[in-house]
């Protein structure tokens, strides 16, 4: 794992020393994408856990686990931290089964990033464990009693192309074929399902005016600038 995110970073950051075009830091602040994890989970198995760490392996699952986080269900925004940080939070809000907004990912949790000079972002999720770094749920759960997800343990890259007038044109995403979605299925304490599957990740930007206001009123929650909701909390709250 630790060799295929190394050789991702290292293609990606190729990708962005080819850039002639510089923009201002912070270009991409405020962006929103439609974000989607669909993939299948070829090879699981059952784990006993106790703490973090796994003592006994379960009776191995042969069936391949298909995976959606939902079409038009997660959204995910993009938060410069300021002048000279070079640094983005990638934020993850996502609507249970009951139209409920909830924040899958926090501010400072591990999702390490850089922007190059012509506003292209590298993320690498530094955390293999499931349920840690950029973590979208099954879709169909309600929010406070999931217990399948999926997180990416890998490297992605968002690529940006201008306009004549030097604005961002497009954000395209890329990631690694042969990426390192981390899929986790709690079966109750202490039991779980866990395996691995390529990306299956797609982010779409969209329109801010396209989101849905629980998408943006759970977001402001989460960065303390709007009303707290229990579902989408500061990490200082």
């Amino acid at each position: 794992m630790k060799i295929q995110t190394a050789l991702a970073t290292v293609v990606f950051a190729g990708l962005a020393s080819v850039s002639s075009l510089t923009y201002a830091e912070g270009e991409l602040d405020n962006f929103w994408f439609n974000t989607r994890i669909k993939t299948t989970i070829k090879k699981n198995h059952g784990a006993e856990l106790s703490g973090e760490s796994s003592t006994s392996p379960a009776v191995f699952n042969k069936s391949p686990i298909q995976f959606d986080s939902g079409k038009d269900t997660c959204y995910s925004a993009l938060k410069w931290l300021g002048e000279g940080s070079r640094r983005y939070s990638l934020i993850a809000i996502c609507k249970d089964s009951a139209g409920d907004f909830k924040n899958y990912t926090s501010p400072d949790e591990g999702v390490q990033s850089v922007e190059y000079d012509d506003g292209s972002i590298l993320f690498v999720s530094t955390s293999i464990n499931p349920g840690n770094g950029f973590t979208l749920p099954q879709a169909g759960q309600l929010a406070d009693s999931a217990s399948k997800g999926i997180s990416f343990g890998g490297a992605f890259y968002l690529k940006t192309s201008p306009t004549k007038a030097g604005d961002v044109k497009t954000v395209k995403l890329l990631t690694p074929v042969d990426g390192s979605t981390i899929y986790f299925e709690h079966l109750g304490d202490p039991k779980q399902i866990i395996g691995t599957s390529g990306p299956g990740l797609t982010m779409k930007r969209v329109d801010p005016d396209q989101v849905p206001q629980g998408a943006k009123d759970c977001l402001a929650s989460v960065l303390g600038t709007g009303p707290q909701f229990s579902k989408c909390e500061h990490p200082d709250s």
